[in-house]
C-alpha cells in the first residue's frame, strides 16, 4: 500500500487481524484483492480519500476496501475490461470465498471479498453480487 500512498493515492488501513498470522494462500488471496481494488481506485476515482479495513467475521476474514467520490468527473478514463474483477472473483471462488463490488450512494465505491481463515484449493460454492 505504500506504493499507492508514493502516487498520491491517500489510503488508511484499519486491522484488526495479525495479518502475519494468516495462512499463506489466505493473505496471498487478500493481497490481491487489495491490489485489483487500488488499481481500480486509481483508474476510474484518481487521487481519493481509500479506506482498507481487515477483519474477522465467525471463521472468515474480511476485506472492506471503500473510495470516496472524485471531486471532478474524470476525463478520458478507459473502461475496464472486467477481467480484473472477474479473475479475482474465480481465485476467491476456487477457495471458498465471496466478492461483493457495488457502488455507494455518496459516488464512491465498495469491493469487498470474505474469505474462510482456513481456505484451501479445495473450497466450495462462492457467491457474488454486483
Amino acid at each position: 500500500m505504500s506504493n499507492n500512498s508514493a502516487a498520491g493515492l491517500p489510503v488508511e488501513l484499519r486491522t484488526a487481524v495479525a495479518l502475519d498470522h494468516l495462512r499463506p494462500t489466505v493473505a496471498g488471496l487478500l493481497c490481491d484483492v487489495v491490489r485489483e481494488a487500488l488499481t481500480n481506485v486509481h483508474k476510474h476515482a484518481g487521487p481519493v480519500p481509500t479506506t482498507v479495513t481487515v477483519r474477522t467475521r465467525e471463521a472468515r476474514v474480511v476485506v472492506d476496501v471503500r473510495n470516496q467520490a472524485p471531486s471532478v468527473r474524470r476525463r478520458g478514463v478507459a473502461i475496464g475490461s472486467g477481467r480484473g474483477l472477474h479473475g479475482l472473483w474465480r481465485r476467491l471462488a476456487r477457495h471458498g470465498g465471496r466478492l461483493v463490488h457495488e457502488s455507494t450512494p455518496d459516488g464512491g465505491f465498495r469491493l469487498c471479498a470474505e474469505l474462510p481463515l482456513r481456505a484451501s484449493a479445495t473450497g466450495g460454492r462462492t457467491q457474488v453480487t454486483r
